[in-house]
């Protein structure tokens, strides 16, 4: 870790509106910029409770504390916050447009401090034009940070604990979730062993019985359900009442309702599994970084914008994939986005079969972009061309890395004319 006396004050804003996704991005990049680039930390958040959930060390009830060295605060109604901020070489993250107090904006006028407003995901040809682009508001100059796919935005979150976790063979992978899951009173996944595992975490709307008749694969599977809105509609389509800890057969297919885990126990279980179905942001994320196969529900959005989004984003992954497989993707990400496409065309089995395999890859030197498992089976071509995007996003560097970096830069440079953001 960097020395800390030479270390900016982040001061980063969270307002809570997705449950788990707004705040999760923002507590790993609190802890990346502490912990691995030495810098000091504060978070607002509006909501503990949130944070509690993937963090149980917090405290939800304590309006001030101080956790792995960053200071945590519950920002409300009626709050001072501008008086976190004490001296030029402070930065001020507000995630996702989450709108600052006026006594922050004060403060940041005051002491001329850097202000950085972090935006969703962007997955539109825009996101390079408008990343560190400036705009003048309330006398202080705004810089927007725009996390991407490409070179020229701001990339993702890929933290130390998330390149330990590429570099853990899938076998220990599954011992870890193993024993993370017995200490929390679950102990039955040592039975399968030998399984095709899938995890699910999706919105309300996903479409579960396709998806579960999809899954006979012709070997044993393992579906492991996430608490929440992807439970009950598993519940609703096998017309069962699942707790967590709780499992149902159907042929082949056992199903395990997860009980709730914090945010660095849902890193296990992507870890843990062959096929990784994903909901939002933050845990698409993860998953695109682990370089295996996955399948990615974006947040429903009004008129239908989710549906450009995907395809702006089916433009980028599915470069260089072999025109064949890159029509049943696309196939098979439309329809789990609500787009209308017959289910009959989707080849589920056919992407997860071996028998359509393509040579292992190696291990590279540093170990971010292998995908051999230890058993040195062939890949499938779905698992080969995650591999190749993982590595091509590897590449690009990690968020919090060039927020730092941003923050060196935008401190000398004059604001740009934000111009038209796309949405």
């Amino acid at each position: 870790m960097k020395p800390l006396q030479a270390a900016k004050h982040f001061i980063i804003f969270c307002q809570v509106i997705d449950n788990f996704g707004d705040i999760g991005v923002c507590w790993r990049l609190a802890k990346q910029l502490h912990h691995e680039l030495g810098q000091r930390v504060t978070l607002w958040v509006d909501n503990l409770e949130s944070l509690n959930a993937i963090c149980p060390e917090i405290n939800a009830a304590q309006s001030q504390q101080c956790f792995a060295d960053i200071e945590v605060n519950h920002w409300q109604a009626g709050i001072e916050t501008g008086n976190s901020i004490t001296h030029s070489n402070t930065v001020v993250i507000e995630a996702f447009g989450c709108n600052l107090p006026a006594d922050a904006i004060d403060a940041i006028r005051l002491y001329h401090c850097q202000w950085l407003n972090l935006e969703y995901l962007a997955l539109e040809p825009w996101a390079d034009s408008v990343h560190l682009a400036s705009s003048p508001v309330h006398g202080c100059k705004k810089t927007f940070f725009v996390p991407g796919f490409s070179p020229s935005t701001g990339g993702l979150l890929i933290d130390e604990p998330l390149r330990e976790l590429i570099a853990t063979p899938q076998y220990q992978a599954r011992k870890n979730l193993s024993t993370l899951l017995t200490s929390l009173g679950f102990n039955g996944l040592h039975d399968f062993e030998n399984h095709f595992w899938v995890s699910v975490f999706s919105y309300p709307n996903a479409p579960i019985s396709w998806l579960l008749n999809a899954l006979e694969i012709g070997q044993p599977t393992l579906i492991l359900v996430s608490e929440g809105h992807a439970l009950n509609a598993f519940n609703q389509a096998l017309g069962t009442t699942l707790t967590a800890g709780t499992q149902h057969t159907l042929g082949a297919i056992t199903v395990v309702a997860l009980p709730f885990i914090s945010q660095t126990g849902f890193d296990q279980v992507l870890g843990a599994c062959d096929l990784n179905i994903v909901r939002g942001e933050e845990s698409a994320v993860r998953a695109q970084l682990l370089g295996k196969p996955f399948l990615w529900q974006l947040y429903p959005q009004e008129e239908g914008a989710h549906h450009d989004k995907l395809n702006a984003f089916l433009a980028n992954f599915l470069k260089g994939c072999p025109s064949d497989m890159a029509a049943s993707l696309t196939a098979l990400f439309k329809l789990w986005n609500g787009d209308a496409y017959e289910a009959t065309n989707i080849n589920l089995g056919g992407l997860l079969s071996s028998q359509a395999a393509c040579k292992t890859l190696d291990r590279t030197q540093d170990g971010l972009s292998q995908t051999q498992n230890p058993q040195g089976q062939m890949q499938t071509r779905w698992q080969s061309h995650c591999a190749l995007w993982q590595k091509t996003l590897l590449k690009q560097g990690s968020l919090a890395n060039k927020v730092l970096g941003a923050s060196e830069k935008v401190q000398i440079s004059s604001a740009q004319p934000l111009g038209h953001l796309g949405k």
